[in-house]
């Protein structure tokens, strides 16, 4: 583990996928309030299969205070039926529970993940934040993320006036 005052950044094992499971359900829930429809309760089981790919994958990393888990990023690499100009490295997750927010965690927590994306081949490293998010979105602006895509949705019983299309 890489130590630096109280916190440290490490590689969590098989032991602690219901911590893990615990802290991805706490993002989730934080993030309602932006918009996500992701239920946490429903996905629990989800959670934890997905979670337990990223172990065996050491796509995890965890940051620990006196032996408790205070955040956690997700990460792979994009795979997809598409050959691209970029290997491109997916973040999925990033999450420090409020109480250890502004102590740089967030960000040692999102270097450890790119480290480990580029040693694995990444050229680019991508992720999403939900449009609300504007504090999520000041933070990876700050580290040097723009923005790439615009994803767009509405609810399908909606009536729309226009019928001819964009």
């Amino acid at each position: 583990m890489d130590e630096a005052g109280d916190v440290s950044i490490g590689i969590p094992t098989m032991s602690d996928l219901e911590a893990l499971v615990e802290l991805w359900s706490q993002l989730v829930t934080s993030q309602r309030v932006y918009g996500s429809d992701l239920d946490p309760a429903i996905n629990r089981e989800a959670a934890r299969r997905h979670l337990m790919g990223l172990l065996v994958e050491e796509g995890i990393r965890v940051a620990v205070v006196t032996d408790a888990f205070v955040g956690f990023t997700t990460f792979s690499l994009q795979r997809d039926a598409f050959e691209r100009s970029e290997q491109v490295g997916i973040i999925e997750n990033l999450y420090v529970e409020p109480a250890y927010r502004g102590l740089g965690i967030g960000t040692r927590l999102l270097d450890h993940a790119e480290k480990a994306l580029e040693a694995r081949g990444a050229t680019l490293a991508r992720l999403e934040v939900l449009p609300a998010n504007t504090a999520a979105q000041s933070f990876y602006r700050d580290r040097g993320y723009r923005p790439e895509r615009l994803r767009f949705e509405k609810p399908v019983e909606t009536d729309t006036s226009n019928s001819e299309g964009p």
